[in-house]
């Protein structure tokens, strides 16, 4: 990382395509309300034990988008939590005082909301999930 850089920097993809009418315009590609999901679900700690047995999805390690974001377990229900769910004999929260964490679920829940709601509207068609089908 160079001096201009900072771990706070945000870094996009930009792509240039030339224009149905040779014009170049500039299009940038964000993250999808599913991968943000999937950022999320790759901070939570699991208990190896359940790694081991295979219960979880195996994730690859947060990069820059998920690296400050932490779902925390515990196996008493904790007090400074602003979330919190019981799921197989654990406690998973997050943290009161968490503020990257709490920073991500805010927009991922108002983008989730947003999407959910251009759906309900029939703004948008509702995501189709697409299962091939061998006999």
């Amino acid at each position: 990382m160079d001096a201009a850089t900072s771990d706070e920097d945000i870094f996009l993809e930009v792509v240039s395509r030339p224009h149905v009418r040779g014009a170049r315009t500039l299009s940038i590609e964000t993250r999808s309300v599913c991968d943000l999901g999937q950022i999320g679900a790759a901070a939570v700690d699991v208990p190896e034990a359940d790694r081991l047995a295979r219960l979880t999805t195996e994730y690859p390690k947060p990069g820059l988008a998920g690296g400050k974001i932490t779902i925390r377990r515990a196996q008493w229900r904790p007090g400074d939590a602003i979330a919190a769910a019981k799921f197989r004999g654990w406690w998973y929260y997050i943290d009161g005082g968490d503020v990257s964490t709490k920073w991500f679920f805010r927009i991922f829940e108002a983008l989730l909301s947003a999407r959910l709601a251009d759906t309900a509207e029939g703004a948008r068609a509702a995501p189709a999930l697409t299962l091939p089908v061998s006999r």
